[in-house]
């Protein structure tokens, strides 16, 4: 064999996540990313989250530029969701894509049931009590597979 063939990849191929799928790899992870569009550019904020249903809730702090943004929405907006699984080893990897809008949750009995212990702590220090639920609207996602 030739030297470059010794260090050819095996063929990768992209393959469609069902939505089934994405809610299962979403609720299986702990971190994401929100973005959204906040004084007319796009931003990109980690949080920590956690799926009830058929919405994404993370918390955060009010007066952030997450807050601020969606106070200018009139206490929603449009947002993306995105969280990633990665093998560099393996060169596979997975990612999801989630998109609806974003509204703050008032509502006592979703906001009480959302302190269970297995609640979304944000890793971030700070007092984070704006919990932000995300309606998942439109789900997507593709997984690199080797043959």
């Amino acid at each position: 064999m030739s030297e470059l063939g010794d260090h050819l990849e095996p063929q990768a191929r992209l393959v469609e996540l069902t939505a089934h799928e994405c809610r299962q790899l979403l609720a299986g992870q702990r971190a994401g990313r929100i973005a959204f569009v906040a004084d007319g550019r796009i931003q990109v904020i980690p949080v920590n989250h956690m799926v009830r249903e058929e919405a994404l809730y993370f918390r955060t702090v009010p007066f952030g530029v997450l807050g601020e943004a969606l106070d200018a929405g009139g206490g929603s907006m449009d947002a993306s969701f995105q969280i990633d699984g990665i093998d560099t080893d393996s060169h596979t990897g997975w990612s999801v894509l989630a998109s609806g809008t974003a509204r703050r949750e008032e509502d006592p009995d979703v906001l009480r049931s959302l302190f269970a212990p297995d609640r979304a702590t944000p890793w971030a220090g700070g007092e984070r009590r704006l919990w932000v639920a995300m309606d998942l609207v439109e789900l997507t996602g593709r997984r690199i597979v080797r043959s």
